[in-house]
């Protein structure tokens, strides 16, 4: 499953933006589950070379204490733009379970 990564997010005006500061890590915890943290960071998925596409599933906001997921706010289309990314506001440090799906 590929992922793309940008640094400079679209919804803040660029030039009030410390992109130097923009990073994040994304760690697989299933087939097609992930943890991402950071901030200043927004991740699409590309088509694949044999036509399938990624969908996001689900996205929830939450943290990790220990080794257990504590969930929070889940977000809606308004949050990833109708499916298409996920994204972590260049403001504010955040953590995102997200659940995606592959179909044709």
């Amino acid at each position: 499953m590929a992922m793309e990564a940008r640094f400079v997010d679209p919804w803040t005006p660029k030039q009030s933006q410390q992109i130097a500061s923009h990073g994040g890590l994304i760690i697989q915890t299933g087939p097609e589950e992930f943890i991402v943290a950071g901030k200043g960071m927004t991740l699409t998925f590309p088509d694949r070379a044999d036509g399938t596409l990624t969908g996001i599933e689900s996205v929830q906001e939450g943290r990790l204490v220990g080794e257990e997921w504590q969930g929070g706010r889940w977000l809606n289309g308004d949050q990833t733009h109708q499916g298409r990314h996920i994204r972590l506001p260049p403001d504010d440090f955040s953590i995102q379970r997200i659940r995606l799906y592959s179909y044709r």
